[in-house]
């Protein structure tokens, strides 16, 4: 199967290294979008290189792809990241059978109001917001006393890596946002949600334009750097996922999942993977918000240790044709690894000075199957295994088993024994915070979770 992808920051290098060991044939594009036309994402122009084959041209991908169709081989492009939706959707009016990307997937993320109607729609709960369009007028309602309660302040401007701060008061509010205003302009889109008691639990399944396909999937996980849930927020710094048994298990019933059949549909919904974040207490479900794309490393988890055939599934889901190849029982488990400077984001930074270039050792394995799923890495003669990109993702060490406690310790000595990377970090709490997660949301009534969760 040919597989052209289309990635924003090509995070998934161990991912798409695990196609290419299935026999596919691959073509990856690190992309972005300036001045409505695409360009490599420079800084990013190494990763993959000398693992996966490598192209610098989204035209370049959209006809190799289109080739694969006319010649016949079976062909898709898959996109694991926002932002490069008008693409995806260009490439499948030219007939390519497109996984992810699209024009409403990256609305769906990005315009948090958007987001949040569609989960009305559905009938999805969610918590109370009040909406700002800048942030002077934020402040101002802060410093107003009508603030009186603990509140999560949200944008939908990338502002590093985490756009998303809790304040327990006004005065901390007041504090954070004058800080925000000496790095980011003051006509921002922002608002302020109530926070609520319970934990959080995502929820994503497969739409395949027509319907849900696949079994839905849970996802427990933390973002803080540090353990204690201390430090800077991040995209994941640890996460368990694992497959439901039931067919429709309790948070599918309280995010009202079948509502959102007709709602996708009148929408021509793109195909590809679509995760609800939500807080669940007494029963209820509250909206937070849409991953309609891979999330690192959530998928960077499950892609790698839960499915049989992952180019079987893909072609699957791209295009109702086989079977699937079937998923797995059970638990994956993982804690991400990185390098100073993470969890610093920002993809534009010279090399200079980074993290390109740090040496990866140890027991690598093929990337993705042996405990070690690579993510911004390459391949050169003279360096070797190295990081390729400037914030310093390195990876997950990855388990998969039954019982938390096992994958726990499994993953730390990995990390600790096995692997030989300059200034590595990584979280050693894992455990302890996934079993802790798990119990409150078996406690507030979501008790058909796999029981090694807590066992």
């Amino acid at each position: 199967m040919r597989v052209a992808i289309a990635s924003a920051f090509a995070c998934g290098v161990g991912v798409y290294r695990r196609l290419v060991d299935e026999g596919c044939n691959v073509l990856l594009w690190r992309g972005t979008e300036k001045a409505g036309s695409p360009e490599l994402l420079y800084s990013h122009r190494k990763v993959g290189l000398n693992i996966v084959p490598l192209c610098d041209s989204w035209h370049e991908l959209l006809a190799w792809a289109k080739a694969g169709m006319v010649s016949g081989e079976p062909t898709i492009m898959l996109f694991d990241s926002s932002g490069l939706g008008r693409f995806a959707d260009d490439a499948r009016r030219a007939g390519v059978h497109v996984v992810g990307g699209g024009g409403f997937m990256d609305r769906l993320e990005k315009d948090r109001g958007f987001g949040a109607n569609v989960a009305n729609q559905a009938g999805m709960l969610a918590p109370s917001v009040v909406e700002f369009k800048s942030l002077d007028a934020t402040l101002d309602y802060a410093r107003s006393g009508k603030l009186d309660r603990p509140v999560y302040w949200k944008t939908d401007t990338y502002i590093d890596g985490d756009a998303t701060h809790k304040a327990d008061d006004a005065d901390e509010l007041i504090e954070y946002l004058s800080w925000i205003k000496t790095r980011a302009r003051n006509e921002i889109h922002n608002v302020l949600q109530d926070k609520l008691d319970g934990v959080a639990l995502s929820t994503g399944r497969w739409w395949n334009g027509r319907a849900w396909v696949g079994p839905y999937l849970y996802t427990f996980e933390r973002k803080k750097f540090m353990a204690g849930e201390i430090g800077p927020s991040t995209g994941c710094s640890l996460n368990a996922v694992g497959f439901y048994e039931d067919e429709d298990p309790l948070i599918a019933q309280a995010t009202h999942w079948d509502a959102l059949t007709p709602l996708f549909l009148g929408r021509e919904a793109p195909v590809g993977w679509y995760d609800v974040n939500a807080i669940v207490a007494k029963d209820e479900a509250y909206f937070l918000e849409w991953t309609p794309r891979f999330g690192w490393d959530s998928e960077g988890t499950s892609l790698t240790l839960l499915y049989e055939n992952l180019s079987t599934w893909l072609w699957y889901v791209a295009t109702g044709q086989g079977d699937g190849g079937g998923t797995k029982p059970g638990i994956g488990f993982s804690i991400r690894l990185s390098v100073p400077p993470a969890p610093w984001e920002y993809g534009e930074r010279d090399e200079r000075g980074s993290a390109v270039g740090i040496p990866v050792r140890g027991d690598v394995g093929d990337l993705w199957s042996k405990g070690f799923v690579g993510y911004e890495l390459a391949w050169e003669q003279d360096l070797g295994l190295h990081v390729a990109a400037p914030e310093g993702l390195v990876g997950l060490s990855a388990a998969y088993g039954d019982a938390v406690s096992d994958l726990a310790e499994q993953t730390l000595s990995f990390a600790k024994e096995r692997l030989r990377v300059p200034g590595l970090m990584f979280r050693n709490d894992a455990g302890e915070a996934v079993t802790e997660d798990a119990e409150k949301a078996c406690a507030e009534g979501f008790d058909d979770l796999h029981e090694g969760l807590w066992c």
